[in-house]
This record gives C-alpha cells, sequence and structure tokens, in this order.
C-alpha cells in the first residue's frame, strides 16, 4: 500500500497490480511533491529508502512518502525612522510556504510611512504577503514637510537659512532667522508660533510654522 503524508502524489511502477505483487519483485517509487512542498522521506515498513526510492518486495508492505511545506527566509529592511515588524509567522528565518504575513510600520515622531514593498511589489494598501519564496520586505519611511512663513510688522527684511525651500521643510530642520530693520527702525522681537526666539533667532521645525518679525 502506498500512503502520504502532506500534499504530492506517490506511485509505483514495476507492479501491474499493488493488491498482488509477487515475491521478489522490485519496485520503483515515485513521489511527487505538491508545489511548495518537498520530499522530506520514503519508507517501506519502516525502512528508509528515500536515496534509492526502490524497494524488493517480500511481505506485504507499505510504503510512505512524506511531504513537507517548503520553508523560506524573510527579511524587514527600512528606510528612514521607524519600527517595523511582521505577523503570521513565529520565526521568519524559517517561514512555510504559503503563510500570509501582516507588515506592521510605525514611523518615527515627525516621520511618515511611504510604501512597503515585497519582492518588488508594492504592498502599502493591504501590508499582506503570502510567502512562496525567499523574501524582502522594504518600508520606505520619509521625514513630513512643513511650511514655514516669514511675516513681519513694521519696515524691514526677514529671511531663513536651513532650508532650500520654506514650503517643504523637512521635520526636525533648525532654521535661522535673519531680520534686520530698514533704516530708523529697530528689532523688537521674533516669535516662531508665538514663541518668542529674538534671542537665539533659532527654531526648529516639527509642523507648519509662522514666524513673525516686529
Amino acid at each position: 500500500s502506498l500512503t502520504k503524508e502532506g500534499e504530492g502524489a506517490i506511485t509505483a511502477t514495476g507492479a501491474s497490480n499493488l493488491n498482488s505483487v509477487a515475491y521478489g519483485t522490485e519496485l520503483t517509487i515515485s513521489a511527487t511533491p505538491a508545489e511548495g512542498y518537498e520530499l522530506t522521506a520514503l519508507t517501506a515498513n519502516g525502512t528508509d529508502i528515500l536515496a534509492t526510492k526502490k524497494i524488493v518486495v517480500k511481505d506485504n508492505l507499505t510504503v510512505k512518502a512524506t511531504f513537507t511545506k517548503k520553508s523560506f527566509a524573510v527579511s524587514l529592511t527600512k528606510e528612514g525612522e521607524g519600527t517595523i515588524s511582521a505577523t503570521g509567522a513565529s520565526n521568519l528565518n524559517s517561514v512555510a510556504y504559503g503563510t500570509e504575513l501582516t507588515i506592521n510600520a510605525t514611523p518615527a515622531e515627525g516621520y511618515e510611512l511611504v510604501s512597503i514593498t515585497a519582492g518588488g511589489t508594492d504592498i502599502t494598501a493591504t501590508k499582506k504577503v503570502v510567502v512562496t519564496g525567499n523574501l524582502t520586505i522594504t518600508v520606505n519611511l520619509t521625514k513630513n514637510n512643513f511650511a514655514v512663513s516669514l511675516t513681519k510688522e513694521g519696515e524691514g527684511t526677514i529671511t531663513a537659512t536651513g532650508a532650500t525651500s520654506l514650503n517643504a521643510v523637512a521635520y526636525g530642520t533648525e532654521l535661522t532667522i535673519v531680520a534686520t530693520p530698514a533704516a530708523g527702525y529697530e528689532l523688537v522681537s521674533i516669535t516662531a508660533g508665538g514663541t518668542d526666539i529674538t534671542a537665539s533667532k533659532k527654531v526648529v521645525v516639527t509642523g507648519n510654522l509662522t514666524v513673525k518679525a516686529t
């Protein structure tokens, strides 16, 4: 008799009828794993025949093929700051074929999630992937950008250094404010989001911001 564990097919050649096999007949066993499985054991009445796949019949016989799901390595990588993890498997170094993983990506403060790819395929929308081979999952996290507006009361000029475009200033950027009074005027105060920065003339951008020179 031919039995199996796992998914695949097992057949024998060398006899036309496995219910009545003549003494001394040599059988050749063919064991074909299903997709995502591999043949890990082949026994005849408990004796290992995996290497030869042949057995000489001398008695009633049970041949068993064991098919095991293939396991693959999944690596998590990130660009930018934040944390990433995967649920659905206890060990990412050995993930069974067909396992569905859910990717968890949490941006650090001031960052946002841009994309998640699995083997180059975008899975940002679902954050899920079915493992069918070794896999690299890449999470792209980028700094948030904020708008900084410069305003003034009275006559003079106000500029900022530290960013190339005040319409898109990356989170955490330190700006230095340069406020130059016109003739006959003096600088009384500089505020950033209502906070006085006259002394330092510096501000770290953590959100949309209005800087005012008076």
